[in-house]
């Protein structure tokens, strides 16, 4: 597995990966090219984000998105991410 290789924790996410899961992932929110609601733009990145090791976002990412996420960011450094059931604030 990838985690062992890069010594990385493996995060459990019960919603997708149980018998019971309720989160398919084959559905997204409406979004920037999306005719339902296509006003939304595209979603800044989490520029301050810091995984489990302390591995940061690559320079040149913060560097163009540094204005845009003073704002903030609907993105955690979490394997949980948005889907159509489950959008994130705003879309």
């Amino acid at each position: 597995m990838v985690a062992e290789r890069t010594g990385d924790r493996l995060q459990t996410w019960p919603e997708i990966t149980s018998a019971d899961a309720s989160a398919f992932l084959n559905e997204s929110y409406p979004g920037m090219f999306n005719s339902v609601n296509d006003s939304v733009g595209i979603p800044t990145p989490n520029i301050f984000a810091r995984d489990s090791r302390g591995r940061t976002v690559l320079p040149e990412v913060i560097f163009t998105w540094a204005r845009e996420a003073l704002g903030g960011s609907i993105y955690q450094p979490t394997v949980k991410i948005p889907d159509g059931l489950r959008p994130p604030p705003g879309y």
